[in-house]
């Protein structure tokens, strides 16, 4: 589907989407797909703005 082309595409096809991935592998997965969107787009994910961007998003996630 949709979001095995876009792993694919950000990972060189080396990750595999599992349904239900819960835990640690759908945060890894999460917070590395965020950091390689950060530099697509030319930025630096260690730069102080950007450096709590994967916290950021996880909190977001939870309350919805």
């Amino acid at each position: 589907g949709g979001n095995a082309a876009l792993c694919a595409a950000l990972f060189g096809g080396e990750v595999a989407i599992r349904s239900g991935a819960g835990g640690d592998d759908a945060t890894g997965l999460r917070d590395r797909a965020l950091l390689e969107l950060l530099y697509a787009i030319g930025e630096d994910p260690e730069r102080e703005g950007l450096r709590d961007t994967p916290a950021r998003v996880a909190r977001s996630a939870s309350k919805s």
